[in-house]
């Protein structure tokens, strides 16, 4: 868990839910008591900014920041790491492939669909001719 604001800043503040964010270890290192709310160059909170207006994550799996806010995220929170950037491009892969079976999925449904029409038309020949 992090806390967004640290301890020693506001223990009033501190002891909110809304300043607790589930995050990995490593990120709670990177960011430590890094504090500054009304900056430019501040931690986004996932729960209270909009991150697609700050970061957009490429096609290669790496976060580039859209704003000085998120570029300074980015940079502070090491979300280019490698372990990170395998990571998202593990989760493109499925997405991809969950897309491509939904797409197949589609196909064959609509491929049974136009095989019972042929079947139809073939029952209603056979019944013309006899």
């Amino acid at each position: 868990m992090l806390a967004l604001v640290p301890w020693w800043r506001s223990w009033s503040r501190n002891a909110s839910v809304s300043n607790w964010v589930y995050c990995c270890h490593a990120c709670n290192e990177f960011k430590g008591d890094f504090w500054r709310p009304n900056s430019a160059r501040r931690i986004l909170h996932p729960l209270q900014d909009d991150l697609t207006t700050h970061v957009v994550e490429q096609s290669d799996g790496t976060l580039t920041g859209l704003t000085e806010t998120g570029r300074f995220h980015i940079e502070r929170l090491h979300l280019n790491r490698p372990p990170l950037v395998v990571r998202r491009r593990e989760q493109q892969a499925n997405a991809r492939w969950h897309q491509t079976v939904d797409q197949l999925a589609a196909s064959v449904q609509d491929l049974r669909r136009r095989m019972a029409e042929v079947e139809q038309t073939l029952l209603d020949l056979r019944q013309r001719l006899e």
